[in-house]
């Protein structure tokens, strides 16, 4: 049993930092148990993170990270003498300090907290241990709260990779930060659209507009910061749901790219998540000019093969297409650069001036052939397109 007894303290220490004890008499009960004496008026989570060169976290860094962590708990334990501090390993590369005091004052602990640092900070220097960050929580009355304090010193690690550049950061000068992020519903559903109508500018312009006004704005937290990143994602993914590219391959280098940027900073995330909405929005652009190109021929076709019905609208167009008419009315003079009626009327005059030229059948009858119900109407149309009447225009022929 006295074997285990330091996998329970770690298995404490882990419950602690993570809030995971539910009272502050759960906490007590179990340090007794455990022989850790946590009796003090202020508590205070400061972490101590070794940065590494290495990109590869592979078994030889961790382990190499590990042996680095051993010695400077030694380091800190021989240096300080202090039995009011408990050192504990976080991920592969972070030392926990939880200190514990019986001052009252929290200015007071402050300094102290302060002098106890840059004791610790130079006894590293001093044995070559230079490329490491420190991130002080804030300091709390009540045991219960070393998760709130540890939380913090997290969360300041966060802001280091965005907005720091010094090696000691206390959790009591950060700048005050917005409660919650700016990504309304109105911006959300404008995102959405401009992506999927492939408007490259639009949605670049409401993407800087979201980064712009949360970081530097709003200098929402690191906590904050990166629920917006997974909410921009979510975002994202739910306009791919149903895979409108026909692209699966597509699809999964997304998935893949979600989850490679969890392991990385702020920073990187955004940057990550933004170049992905741009790559999706260059996707949904050529997809709709693809689907504009084969829409658009298949209305031409539809038109130059029924453009002799006399019951040709508009409405029966959009109808036969299973689209609005104000939308097809747009659309067609987007792509053609003329409206439908405009279109419509030339193309039966067209084939009235070959049925004029080729044939002998009576203008009367190549009224109806092509599609008119009124003499005068086609007359008035021919007049203004050809610049004669048909008859002039049979004779010139």
């Amino acid at each position: 049993l006295q074997k285990q007894i330091p996998i329970f303290k770690s298995a404490f220490f882990d419950k602690i930092l993570k809030g995971e004890l539910n009272s502050v008499r759960e906490i007590y009960e179990q340090s007794k148990l455990l022989n850790v004496s946590l009796d003090g008026q202020l508590f205070n989570i400061s972490l101590l993170q070794l940065e590494t060169s290495s990109q590869d976290l592979g078994q030889d860094t961790i382990s190499m990270l590990n042996k680095k962590r051993l010695i400077i708990i030694d380091l800190f334990k021989s240096k300080t003498g202090s039995d009011r501090v408990y050192f504990h390993n976080i991920d592969h590369n972070k030392i926990a300090l939880l200190i514990i005091h019986n001052m009252r004052d929290l200015l007071d602990f402050k300094i102290y907290i302060s002098e106890y640092i840059d004791i610790l900070n130079n006894t590293l220097n001093d044995n070559h241990y230079r490329n490491v960050i420190w991130s002080i929580g804030g300091i709390y009355e009540s045991p219960i709260d070393i998760s709130r304090s540890y939380a913090e010193a997290i969360e300041l690690l966060n802001y280091k990779k965005i907005q720091r550049n010094d090696d000691i950061l206390y959790y009591t000068d950060m700048p005050q930060t917005s409660e919650f992020y700016y990504f309304p519903d109105d911006i959300q559903r404008r995102l959405s659209n401009y992506t999927k109508s492939g408007e490259s500018e639009y949605a670049k312009e409401l993407l800087n507009e979201i980064y712009v006004e949360n970081l530097f704005k709003r200098q929402i937290s690191p906590f904050m910061a990166s629920a917006l990143i997974n909410d921009l994602w979510c975002t994202l993914f739910r306009l791919l749901d149903q895979d409108p590219f026909d692209d699966p391959e597509f699809i999964n280098k997304i998935q893949e790219l979600a989850v490679q940027q969890e392991g990385m900073n702020l920073n990187d995330r955004f940057e990550t998540c933004i170049d992905t909405y741009y790559n999706v929005i260059g996707k949904f652009h050529s997809h709709k000019n693809s689907h504009n190109t084969r829409l658009v021929e298949q209305i031409l076709k539809f038109i130059n093969e029924n453009y002799h019905d006399m019951d040709l609208s508009l409405t029966l167009l959009a109808d036969e297409f299973n689209i609005s008419d104000v939308y097809l009315s747009t659309f067609f003079k987007e792509q053609t650069g003329e409206n439908f009626y405009t279109y419509l009327q030339e193309l039966r005059i067209q084939n009235a001036k070959d049925l004029l030229k080729q044939t002998d059948m009576p203008v009367a009858e190549i009224v109806s052939t092509i599609g008119y119900s009124s003499y005068n109407t086609f007359a008035k149309a021919f007049k203004r397109i050809v610049g004669m009447t048909a008859t002039d225009y049979r004779t010139q022929q």
